[in-house]
Parts: C-alpha cells; sequence; structure tokens
C-alpha cells in the first residue's frame, strides 16, 4: 500500500512539473512576443510624431516663407525643406507591419539594433546642432540672412530630433526590460533551450 501511495504521488508530482515546464516556456514566449509588439508600437508612435512634426513644418514653412522675407524667408523655406526627409522616413515606417521575432535571439539583436539606432542619432542631432550654429556664426561675419535663416533653422530641426530620437531611446530602453528579466531563467545545454524553474 506503502509503494502505490508513493507511486501516485510521484506521478502526481512529475505530472505537475511537467505542466509547470510547459506553462512557464509558454508564458515566456508570450511575454517576449508582447515586448516585440510594444517595441514595434512605440515605433510607430514615433514616427506618427515624427509625420505630423513634418507636416506641420513642411505647411507652416511654405505658407510663412511666401510672406515673409530675409532670415525668417531662409528659416521657414528650410524648415519646410528639411522635414520633407523626416516625412519620407516616417509615412514608409508607419505602413510597415509587426512581425513577429520567432525567437530569444531576433528579438535581442532587434532590441539592441533599435535602441543603438536611437542613441546614434541622438550625436547626429548633436551635430546638426552644432552645424546650424556655425551656420549661424558665420552668417554674421558674412552678413548672410540666408545662412542665419538656414543656421537657425537647423538648430531648431537638430534640437526638436534630439528630444524626439533621446526620448525614443529611453521607451526602447525601458521596454528592453521585458526581454532581460527572463534572460535568468532560460539556459541552453547542448544547442537546447530549458527553463530554470526555483523552487
Amino acid at each position: 500500500m506503502f509503494a502505490k501511495t508513493l507511486i501516485m504521488k510521484l506521478f502526481i508530482a512529475s505530472i505537475i512539473f511537467v505542466s509547470t515546464i510547459f506553462l512557464t516556456k509558454g508564458q515566456i514566449a508570450q511575454e517576449l512576443d508582447n515586448q516585440a509588439l510594444v517595441r514595434h508600437e512605440i515605433n510607430k508612435k514615433g514616427m506618427y510624431i515624427l509625420g505630423t512634426w513634418a507636416v506641420a513644418n513642411i505647411a507652416g514653412g511654405v505658407a510663412i516663407s511666401t510672406q515673409t522675407q530675409g532670415v525668417d524667408k531662409y528659416f521657414h523655406q528650410m524648415n519646410a525643406l528639411w522635414n520633407t526627409i523626416n516625412l519620407s522616413i516616417a509615412v514608409p515606417a508607419l505602413f510597415k507591419k509587426y512581425r513577429s521575432p520567432q525567437s530569444l535571439t531576433k528579438n535581442i539583436k532587434q532590441q539592441n539594433s533599435v535602441e543603438k539606432a536611437f542613441l546614434l542619432n541622438t550625436g547626429l542631432d548633436l551635430a546638426y546642432i552644432a552645424g546650424g550654429g556655425y551656420l549661424n556664426a558665420l552668417s554674421q561675419t558674412e552678413n548672410d540672412p540666408m545662412l542665419q535663416g538656414i543656421g537657425n533653422s537647423v538648430m531648431l530641426q537638430g534640437a526638436a530630433l534630439f528630444i524626439f530620437d533621446f526620448t525614443l531611446y529611453l521607451a526602447h530602453k525601458n521596454n528592453a526590460k521585458g526581454i532581460y528579466k527572463h534572460l535568468d531563467k532560460i539556459s541552453f545545454y547542448n544547442g537546447r533551450l530549458g527553463v530554470n524553474i526555483l523552487f
């Protein structure tokens, strides 16, 4: 009788143990897919913001530049021109479909790639600000309203993009916690993926 009870308890314990492994694997996979979906949504919201900024600058720049002269005219013309590039980035990105990364490795690579892209862009944005400042300073020695207007515009656009890119970098960095919190639960042995369950 004792042996039957022991065998029955071991059998039930093994079923619970195996069920827990499959549930944990499924839960981790679902959370990682959710994290990837959030990454996609962060990018999409960012592109809506960039696209809106671009349309406002193009429309405002064209309208105001026809009614102004000198520095203001060149400032608004450059705003419109600069934002045709922003719009050409935002529109195709808005139509990009979500695709599940299918693996933890791909998910981590995609996460690192998007973080690096926005961090690199913040560096470029600082270069834009510096370049605009240089054009502005040069305009003072050359007494050139076109250089001053363009320089002011490049500084403004660089500053706006810096805020945009750095904010998205931080949002993605925060979202990455969804990936990294699971790494201690996952192990690899002979090329196979396993789940660590701590009791």
